[in-house]
């Protein structure tokens, strides 16, 4: 079976959150200024922006959609020793005179592309708002 291929794939520039490192408020269990990020990771994916803003039913109730998602072949990822996790974010889309930066942040992750053949997924869709972080200023 062969391996997927992404469409029309771009270099992006992630900062995935050291939450180990960051001081956290226990009561208000937020982190205490901001979150630590690490060094940042440079790699290609699949970005699909979302064109409207809507309501969605989801397990916990209703929620706002995702402005948009970040497909990530497997491999890759397992090649940079790299594991997205929430809270990461995605700070420049391309590169040279097109890169744009941005304040992206990943908010869910869903394995996908279970093909025959591959031992588990071979895609991960990890979907974005574009927001500021939670930030406690004292």
């Amino acid at each position: 079976m062969p391996i997927p291929r992404l469409i029309h794939p771009i270099t992006i520039e992630i900062e995935p959150s050291q939450k180990t490192a960051t001081a956290y408020d226990d009561d208000a269990a937020e982190p205490v200024r901001q979150v630590k990020r690490d060094t940042t990771i440079t790699t290609k994916a699949q970005i699909q922006w979302y064109r409207e803003d809507q309501a969605v039913a989801r397990d916990g109730g209703r929620a706002e959609t995702d402005d948009g998602y970040v497909l990530f072949l497997t491999r890759t990822l397992n090649a940079l020793g790299y594991a997205p996790a929430l809270g990461d974010r995605v700070k420049r889309i391309g590169t040279g005179a097109y890169a744009r930066d941005v304040d992206l942040y990943f908010t869910y992750l869903e394995p996908c592309g279970h093909y025959p053949g591959q031992d588990g997924n071979t895609l991960l869709l990890c979907g974005f708002r574009d927001r500021q972080p939670t930030r406690s200023h004292s």
